[in-house]
C-alpha cells in the first residue's frame, strides 16, 4: 500500500518557518505573505495529525514533534538536492544560472546579457526570473540579483548599483505640496512595503497609519 505524501509545496515553507522560529521571517525569505505560510503549516498539521507550532499570539515556536519533522524534512530537501547533483540534471561546469527580479532581468540584465555571451561563447547561461529570494542550499543558482541593503550572511555580496526612489502619480491627482501631504492620499503597496522607508528618508515622522491601498506581492 503506498502511504499518501504530504502537500509538498508546504515543506519549503514549513522548513523556513521551522529555521527561522518565525512565519513573517519565513515570508520575508521566500516572498510570500504571512498568510500563505500560515496555510501551508496547516495543511501539514492536517495531514501529520499533530500540532507542529504552538502559537501565542505573533509568536511561534516548534513543538516537540515539530521540531523532529523540521530535521527529517531539512535532511529530505538536502538529500533531494544531492541526488539531483549526482545524477547531472543540476548544473553543468559551463553553465551559469542566474536569479534575479523579474524587472531587472527585462530592464537591465537582458540588454546587456549579449555582451556577456559574445565573449564568453562557452558558457551556458540561465535566467531564473523570480521574485522569490535564492535557497543556495536548495535551488540550483550560482549568483542572485535582488534589492536591499545587505549584508545577507553567510553569502558573499556585492553591491554595484544604487536605486532612486521617488513617489508616482496619475495625471489627474493634485500633487501634495510637501511629503507630509501624502499621508492623506492611497498608496500602492506591496507585501514588502517600502512607504516606511520612504517617509523616513523624506523626514516625516509616522505618528499614524498610512492610508489603506490596493496591495500587489510585486509592485
Amino acid at each position: 500500500m503506498v502511504k499518501r505524501l504530504p502537500p509538498l509545496s508546504a515543506l519549503r515553507p514549513f522548513e523556513a518557518a521551522a529555521r527561522l522560529e518565525s512565519f513573517s521571517r519565513a515570508a520575508e525569505e521566500l516572498h510570500l505573505t504571512h498568510g500563505a505560510i500560515s496555510r501551508q503549516v496547516r495543511a501539514l498539521e492536517q495531514h501529520v495529525g499533530c500540532e507542529l507550532f504552538t502559537r501565542h499570539g505573533k509568536r511561534v515556536a516548534l513543538t516537540p514533534s515539530g521540531r523532529a519533522f523540521a530535521d527529517r524534512v531539512r535532511a529530505a530537501l538536502h538529500e533531494i538536492t544531492q541526488a539531483a547533483e549526482a545524477a547531472g540534471t543540476t548544473r553543468r561546469e559551463n553553465r551559469l544560472t542566474v536569479s534575479v527580479l523579474p524587472s531587472f532581468a527585462s530592464r537591465w540584465l537582458m540588454p546587456r546579457l549579449i555582451r556577456f555571451m559574445e565573449a564568453h561563447p562557452d558558457i551556458e547561461v540561465s535566467v531564473v526570473a523570480t521574485t522569490a529570494l535564492a535557497n543556495f542550499t536548495t535551488d540550483d543558482v550560482d549568483i542572485a540579483i535582488r534589492f536591499g541593503r545587505g549584508p545577507y550572511p553567510p553569502h558573499v555580496c556585492e553591491a554595484f548599483l544604487e536605486d532612486e526612489w521617488f513617489p508616482v502619480a496619475g495625471p489627474k491627482i493634485k500633487p501634495p505640496r510637501e511629503p507630509r501631504d501624502m499621508l492623506r492620499m492611497r498608496l500602492i503597496r506591496e507585501d514588502h512595503d517600502y512607504w516606511d522607508d520612504w517617509f523616513m528618508l523624506a523626514g516625516v515622522a509616522l505618528d499614524r497609519p498610512l492610508v489603506g491601498g490596493p496591495n500587489f506581492n510585486d509592485a
